[in-house]
């Protein structure tokens, strides 16, 4: 996808550099969950995977599988950050 991407993609092994260490979680989860919007990015919707974040886990509910995969995607986050 990043060919077709207006604005190149961030490179996540350097969130720190902007966002401080440790990285601030919920600042972070409104990205990730929309809330805070990109600008930069278009619409708040990821263009691929958006619709199936909250379909993870079918023994949970749409909204307890959301937060996990957030979670598991924030602990991704911190565990490739540049030291």
């Amino acid at each position: 996808m990043v060919p077709v991407l207006k604005v190149a993609p961030t490179n996540l092994r350097t969130l720190h550099e902007r966002h401080g260490s440790p990285l601030p979680r919920p600042k972070l989860r409104e990205y990730i969950d929309g809330r805070r919007p990109v600008l930069a990015h278009g619409s708040r919707e990821m263009p691929i995977w958006g619709r199936r974040l909250g379909e993870g886990y079918p023994s949970q509910t749409p909204e307890l599988s959301k937060r996990n995969i957030i979670n598991a995607i924030l602990n991704y986050l911190e565990s490739v950050q540049d030291k």
